[in-house]
């Protein structure tokens, strides 16, 4: 099982209300992009307005990929990311998830 755990991928789960600070969400997205090169993210979905079908959902959904939990944890964790962040929390409210894959299985 280790060894599965090992090769599985990292995700970030961000989910908030719609961006109320555009420009604090740009300069997220400028000290972002050196941070996700870095540790090896990935943006594979994002919704301004997901389909809620179950539950009180989030104005906006976005999951971010990474080579691994370690480097999810690791990313959130780094000094740079904690500079992008602030500018994030600036934007507007949201919550920020990091979860273990399931091992690939094809």
């Amino acid at each position: 099982m280790l060894e599965k755990e090992e090769n599985c991928h990292g995700y970030w789960i961000v989910q908030g209300d719609p961006v109320s600070d555009p420009k604090a969400m740009a300069e997220y997205g400028r000290h972002w992009g050196p941070v996700a090169e870095r540790f090896g993210a990935e943006m594979i979905a994002a919704s301004e307005a997901p389909e809620t079908v179950e539950g009180a959902g989030p104005g906006r959904v976005v999951v971010v990929r990474f080579p691994s939990y370690q480097a999810a944890a690791d990313c959130y964790h780094s000094a740079a990311y904690q500079k992008a962040a602030e500018f994030g929390r600036k934007a507007g409210r949201r919550t920020l998830l990091i979860l273990k894959g399931a091992a690939d299985v094809i």
